[in-house]
């Protein structure tokens, strides 16, 4: 059983959540939607217990929101993936407003499957129907279980078609994922073989925030989850030189 705060006491009901507007780097507004303090005392204390079963099952390749992981151990794992390939094409892809997207009738059934705990799937239920920022869609990027439940969905949903992408090396990190291919070509058709796999999982691959860089001599540079790395090509495979910070926008 999970370790709830002392105040909890049944019949609970999650509280009204706020709405902030906050700037975004690249230019125009972010709507977040944040749940009360007392909401997200209780959605840490479940984090807490869930989080572990949670990562458990999360494939490899997914680096965001995980203990002991960070963009910069996806981009290393990126280019251990590559291995000695000559030739690379990087396709960098964002999923268009994750949070605000997911479906909640499937994201409920997939919160069941994580477990059969009574108290997890009756605090998920109430919490996913206090939520929605639009009918039947949306988690509150301000919540502390949002990541967690993002990665659970996509987990079931996106993570196992990646098995059989048309690419030799992929990760993702949250809503941004890298995929490459051994040629120019390759990184299209990955391109095209996402959308489709994205769409079917409910939501979007953001045309503004993808593109496709090569990286075929000695020393290039590449965009790998937001980021303008540069690598270079050693005997032993690709190896990371240096990277910046994410980019407020991609051109693409």
């Amino acid at each position: 059983m999970m370790p709830l705060p002392d105040w909890f006491r049944e019949p609970y009901r999650p509280d009204p959540v706020r709405r902030r507007t906050v700037a975004k780097a690249s230019g125009g507004v972010r709507q977040l939607t944040i749940p009360s303090e007392r909401d997200r005392e209780l959605q840490t204390a479940v984090l807490r217990w869930i989080a572990p079963r949670v990562d458990a099952g999360l494939h490899p390749n997914v680096h965001g929101f995980r203990q002991g992981r960070s963009c910069d151990t996806a981009i290393r794992d990126l280019l251990r993936q590559a291995g000695r390939r000559p030739h690379l094409e990087f396709l960098q892809a964002d999923l268009r407003e994750l949070f605000d997207r997911i479906p909640l009738d499937r994201l409920r059934a997939v919160a069941d499957r994580a477990s059969a705990e009574p108290r997890w799937r009756s605090l998920v239920g109430r919490w996913l129907a206090a939520w929605p920022t639009s009918p039947g869609r949306g988690i509150p990027q301000g919540a502390p279980l949002s990541p967690l439940l993002a990665n659970l969905y996509l987990g079931a949903t996106l993570d196992p078609a990646m098995r059989g992408a048309p690419v030799c090396a992929w990760i993702r990190y949250a809503d941004d994922l890298t995929l490459v291919s051994d040629t120019r070509g390759g990184a299209i058709l990955a391109l095209s073989w996402l959308a489709g796999v994205v769409r079917r999982a409910g939501l979007e691959v953001a045309p503004r925030k993808t593109v496709v860089a090569t990286a075929g001599a000695v020393a290039s540079v590449a965009i790998v989850l937001g980021r303008r790395v540069s690598i270079t090509r050693a005997a032993g495979g690709w190896e990371l030189l240096a990277q910046g910070a994410p980019r407020g926008e991609r051109a693409g």
